[in-house]
């Protein structure tokens, strides 16, 4: 099992963005990149407790390096989809 932490980021920017999602309920930001790596790249993820931002990854015990190469790239393009908030990313799905 692996665990990714995410904490408010530096810019002035993206901290407000951040602080207006965690408004909304604390440790959403976390389910919301849990969200994106299903809904785009069918990663099954998870996030590891109520109100907190860890999101928990279980590869399988015999894993190669494309797979991981891949899993490492989705986080990658959900994470960055996430920094354009909140113009409207993929990461931050409408209708909510």
């Amino acid at each position: 099992m692996l665990g990714i932490e995410f904490s408010p980021p530096k810019s002035l920017k993206l901290k407000a963005g951040w602080r207006n999602v965690e408004r909304v309920k604390k440790g959403i930001f976390a389910q919301l990149i849990v969200m994106g790596l299903m809904r785009e790249h069918r990663l099954l993820t998870q996030v590891s407790a109520h109100g907190v931002d860890i999101v928990k990854f279980l590869p399988p015990l015999v894993v190669g390096e494309e797979e991981i190469d891949y899993a490492l790239e989705a986080l990658d393009h959900v994470i960055s989809e996430a920094h354009r908030f909140p113009e409207g990313s993929g990461a931050w799905p409408r209708g909510w």
